[in-house]
């Protein structure tokens, strides 16, 4: 049925949705090229989870040839439409200069809109270039906040990073920092979390 009204065109949530099965072998053989030209059909026209898949597809290398600008590319088509992942996994590729050149101010900026939405390896990323001020003027009660957040989700490393992070700061700014974890919400739309972000 999704190959029947994927093949209509048009409808990009069937193409994404033939490519899911192609890319897992759900009921067709697994097929990574195929499961490629279903994503970036539905991808072309504008389907966010379908944009961030292809960006994994030429990050890894499966289906396509690896190309990491081009997975930077539909990375950040997905990332403006408010995917987390995808702005998550292009802050990693700029603060690594990885298919793009390395822009730390970039990394931070996306590491924030995606752990605005809650992306707890975001918040990890985000906390650490706040930490070690990588980015972005050393600030431990926010690396705390952010930290904290990882933490809360069961991130392990973030664990031990806050509380390596607690031993170099006051009481005063663990307990505003604690505060600030617990006033946080997370942003319900990408208007909200643009207005965070400025």
């Amino acid at each position: 049925l999704y190959r029947l009204a994927a093949e209509q065109r048009g409808l990009p949530d069937a193409e994404f949705n033939l490519a899911v099965l192609y890319d897992a072998g759900l009921g067709v053989p697994q097929d990574h090229k195929e499961a490629a030209r279903w994503y970036r059909d539905a991808a072309d026209q504008g389907h966010a989870a379908a944009q961030f898949n292809v960006g994994v597809m030429y990050a890894g290398g499966q289906g396509v040839s690896q190309d990491l600008a081009e997975a930077a590319k539909w990375y950040r088509k997905a990332a403006d439409q408010g995917a987390p992942e995808a702005a998550y996994n292009l802050g990693v590729l700029y603060a690594e200069g990885q298919g793009v050149a390395q822009d730390l101010r970039e990394a931070l900026r996306l590491y924030r809109l995606a752990a605005e939405q809650g992306h707890a390896d975001a918040q990890f990323n985000l906390g650490g270039m706040y930490a070690t001020g990588r980015g972005a003027g050393r600030d431990d009660v926010e690396a705390y906040k952010w930290i904290a957040m990882a933490a809360a989700k069961g991130d392990q490393d973030a664990a031990r990073a806050m509380d390596r992070l607690s031993g170099r700061m006051t009481a005063a700014q663990v307990a505003y920092a604690k505060q600030r974890v617990a006033a946080w919400k997370p942003c319900k739309s990408m208007t909200e979390c643009d207005v965070r972000l400025h």
